[in-house]
């Protein structure tokens, strides 16, 4: 697809001054706000609501949207419009009862994340619906990839691999600033881990910027991503895994389906 017109290019400083904040506070948060357990007051005042994820991104997000309007870019640059959420709620909803039906159902239970919260604390899901999740689609997806394919179109590249381009690249930025916080928690044991991992992180960003460019609602990736994180399994489910995997599947299947159920897939003019 082409960029969309409503939204607007933004100069290269801009861009790479992004990319060198993100990384910037990922380190910041990994090597300094974490291990000193800053998060711990709040997250016990607030009994569990505002946890690590929600206390590290609101102020990244924050500051990421404040520079962008002083440097003239509007919300709406970055996917953040009012159309669209009403579908993405019930298409969230959907892949959310339908995870927990496969999850039910499954005769074995599934490997499960040892880092992560339990799966069924609906905290965790508000960390990443108002934080993370947010955070990371608003600027990988809603401001890269569209200004990627600002750059690559505005270089005479054809529509179909100025957006296989453009994704790739917007994912690629995504995967890098979560090797400190892998790092921190200890989760690889050597060079192939991190190499594994930025591939599926990679692969990740990926599907995401596929599901933005088609549905052109940034709204639905942030729920998918969220669930992806943090499933909010009904209390007494048992897991012992990811079902990240399973996520996807629905996710892309509701994304296929798109316009014929939860909205037409909005085309630049």
């Amino acid at each position: 697809m082409n960029a969309p017109d409503e939204e607007r290019s933004t100069p290269g400083w801009l861009r790479a001054a992004v990319f060198a904040g993100v990384n910037a506070w990922s380190l910041l948060v990994n090597l300094w706000f974490a291990p000193r357990g800053l998060y711990e007051p709040l997250w016990h005042v607030s009994g569990g609501w505002i946890d690590p994820a929600l206390q590290v991104s609101l102020p990244a997000l924050s500051l990421f949207l404040v520079a962008m309007r002083a440097a003239g870019v509007k919300f709406g640059d970055c996917g953040w419009r009012r159309q669209g959420l009403v579908a993405a709620v019930l298409a969230t909803a959907t892949v959310w009862l339908l995870l927990q039906a496969f999850v039910a159902l499954w005769p074995e239970p599934i490997l499960f994340d040892p880092y992560r919260l339990p799966s069924d604390d609906p905290r965790q899901l508000l960390g990443q619906l108002f934080g993370v999740a947010l955070l990371e689609e608003t600027v990988f997806r809603g401001f890269f990839v569209v200004q990627f394919l600002w750059v690559l179109r505005g270089r005479g590249w054809m529509r179909i691999p100025a957006s296989l381009v453009a994704t790739a690249a917007a994912a690629l930025l995504f995967a890098l600033p979560h090797v400190p916080n892998r790092i921190y928690l200890g989760t690889y044991h050597g060079i192939a881990d991190v190499g594994v991992d930025l591939l599926q992180l990679w692969a990740g960003g990926v599907l995401f910027g596929w599901m933005y460019l088609r549905t052109r609602n940034l709204w639905w990736c942030v729920g998918v991503h969220a669930l992806a994180n943090a499933p909010a399994l009904l209390p007494g489910t048992v897991m012992f895994g990811s079902v990240k995997e399973v996520v996807a599947v629905l996710a892309i299947v509701v994304t296929l389906a798109w316009p014929r159920t939860f909205g037409r897939t909005r085309r630049p003019g």
